[in-house]
């Protein structure tokens, strides 16, 4: 069982309640801190990041249980019809066969954390580049973006949210980044994001919880718990922030954050090494 002190168990859940909803990626900044900072081994270090996503999937529960209730009723009343749970469905079933094995994997090999820095870094640039690209878009031609999840935004988002379990990588960044790249609008892709991260969530902080024995620890328990109330708050300020934005600068500021975010753990890496 990975021990912390009252500080370090705090500290953590703090960060993982605010980094897990920014393109950022929470699970290579809490590996990096309770590894390097808190002494803890690298596997350690991988646990309990995944373990305080425990904290975030609650708070995702309850920021939107009104949509989940909506998607919940539609299906039992007019299933034929029911058009959101089956993309949703297959976009976590594809993240768990992904990200399942890939997990099971990075505890014992940690030379994937440089590897997932130098992604978020190409990644953030291709961002930036698409957010020039569609505010040239918008002043030329009028932009409609789509609220329905097709089979195949399902498929792209699935496999973003499986290789997102290796440190370095932005769940919330790479899932938003492909839902807005297939068109999809910005509101819908923020929420759709959010919500599917929330039974891999779950899955992976239980079996990581049972596994390592990390529900045991009172400590371990107060950070999860600082993870779900950061994690409300900042899902707020990021639904409201997306509201006053155009599509563009939402793609430029999400590209720059990724690049901004993974360059100084690349440099420290490769330096380290």
């Amino acid at each position: 069982m990975t021990i912390m002190s009252l500080y370090e168990g705090i500290l953590i859940g703090v960060i993982q309640g605010v980094t897990e909803w920014l393109p950022i990626s929470s699970e290579g900044l809490i590996t990096s801190i309770a590894s390097l900072g808190f002494g803890h081994t690298f596997k350690q270090a991988v646990s309990l990041s995944i373990w305080l996503h425990l904290g975030t999937a609650c708070a995702a529960i309850l920021s939107f249980r009104g949509h989940l209730f909506k998607i919940s009723k539609d299906f039992i009343q007019d299933r034929e019809h029911s058009k959101e749970l089956g993309p949703l469905i297959i976009a976590v079933l594809i993240s768990g066969m992904i990200g399942f094995p890939l997990l099971l994997l990075i505890r014992e090999v940690p030379l994937t954390e440089g590897a997932g820095d130098a992604t978020m870094i190409l990644i953030g640039f291709f961002m930036v580049i698409s957010g020039f690209i569609q505010r040239s878009r918008m002043e030329s031609t009028a932009n409609i973006a789509r609220r329905q999840l097709s089979i195949t935004d399902a498929t792209f988002l699935g496999i973003a949210q499986g290789l997102s379990v290796m440190p370095g990588l932005s769940r919330s960044g790479l899932t938003i980044s492909v839902l807005l790249l297939r068109g999809l609008d910005q509101q819908k892709a923020i929420t759709t994001s959010y919500i599917i991260s929330i039974p891999v969530a779950l899955a992976a902080a239980g079996y990581i919880g049972i596994t390592d024995g990390l529900f045991l620890s009172t400590i371990n328990l107060l950070a999860s718990f600082v993870a779900f109330v950061f994690g409300l708050l900042t899902i707020r300020i990021v639904l409201g922030f997306a509201e006053r934005v155009n599509i563009s600068k939402l793609l430029i500021g999400i590209g720059l954050m990724m690049v901004f975010a993974s360059i100084p753990f690349l440099v420290a890496r490769i330096y380290l090494t």
